[in-house]
């Protein structure tokens, strides 16, 4: 299981375009680690570093201690899969998934006995005959995948590898990945802009945004104690809760809003961070519904007292209505508090273990 260290790793293009800004990562052999941020974050540059197809202005990339910075891709032993499925359209299923063994010269009898072992394990045994332009999306990622894990590489890396697959086959795929990550212990770096496939999929989340980390962490500790207003208002749906007012003792207060809190603080400006699902509704009060989102045995309610907007996820043991009159509960348990200067955390309750 191969570790890989990015030290220092910046990446600035042509008119001083900066892609990556000063990482330092870690990443445990055998973890699935997922790089989460927005469209032009810096995430496919981090995975084409590892990969060796773009090296760094500055910094070393490290496989096992080793240094490969300046290493050829075909030398790092890596596999990496694509949002496009990258198969060669004029050869099968079958020749796709043996070309690899094949450039490596290995004995024919070798070559068709790892083909059909793959094939058995993903699941596209029956396909071996057929070519890319006849297959499903769900199906062409699955033979990309054979074709990666037939020559058993130290390291995947994974480009967005769901994006091009309908939304039925998306889970499919998803729980092979897993499956293939719990049963090999490949190493692998997982990108995503998905926050709902990063936080179902990863071990730990490497939040970017701009090319700078904002966190590191397991999904559990970034959902609840996000490292800044950024990571808090881009993991989580329905979005968090966010308003500026004065803490004094143990009461939040701003324009036509108090939350009691469990504890008291120094008296400051802040930011107050609440899940929709840590608000609760009372039967009647001033608060407006202006929206109502059922989700199966949840609703989502979308409030306004006027002079703030409030998000609400309860569960559905009553029907609601838009223009419904609902009261909230001022007392909270759990929250984040930010800076409104820097945006950072200061704190979080109840404190995450």
């Amino acid at each position: 299981m191969t570790t890989i260290k990015l030290d220092n790793v910046t990446k600035i293009y042509d008119r001083n375009i900066i892609a990556l800004n000063s990482i330092n990562l870690d990443i445990k052999g055998g973890e699935l680690c997922v790089v989460l941020g927005p469209s032009g974050a810096g995430k496919s540059t981090l995975l084409r570093i590892i990969a060796g197809l773009e090296h760094p202005t500055e910094g070393k990339v490290y496989f096992d201690n080793t240094d490969v910075t300046t290493t050829a891709p075909q030398e790092r032993d890596i596999a990496m899969i694509f949002q496009h499925f990258a198969l060669y359209p004029h050869m099968t299923v079958y020749q796709n998934l043996a070309f690899s063994l094949k450039v490596r010269k290995c004995p024919k009898p070798y070559i068709d006995t790892k083909v059909r072992e793959v094939a058995s394990y993903l699941g596209i045994a029956h396909l071996l005959r057929r070519r890319p332009r006849s297959l499903s999306g769900g199906e062409a990622q699955r033979v990309a995948i054979g074709k990666a894990i037939i020559r058993n590489p130290r390291v995947f890396l994974l480009d967005e590898p769901l994006a091009n697959i309908d939304l039925p086959r998306k889970e499919e795929i998803k729980r092979l990945i897993l499956k293939l990550h719990r049963e090999k212990r490949y190493t692998m770096v997982y990108v995503t802009h998905n926050q709902d496939e990063g936080m179902s999929v990863a071990e730990r989340l490497v939040i970017i945004k701009d090319g700078e980390i904002q966190q590191i962490g397991t999904p559990m500790d970034v959902y609840n104690a996000p490292a800044n207003l950024f990571v808090a208002k881009f993991v989580g749906k329905p979005r968090i809760n966010l308003f500026r007012g004065q803490i004094r003792g143990n009461v939040f207060e701003t324009h036509r809003l108090r939350w009691v809190l469990p504890q008291e603080y120094p008296s400051c400006e802040a930011i107050i961070g609440i899940r929709p699902e840590n608000v609760e509704v009372a039967p009647s009060g001033d608060w407006r519904v202006e929206d109502v989102e059922y989700e199966g045995r949840d609703v989502l309610l979308h409030l306004t007292n006027g002079q703030h907007t409030l998000r609400v996820r309860s569960t559905a043991t009553r029907s609601y209505r838009v223009g419904d009159r609902l009261g909230v509960i001022n007392r909270i348990s759990k929250y984040a508090i930010f800076s409104p200067d820097t945006g950072r955390l200061i704190t979080v309750y109840p404190k995450v273990q």
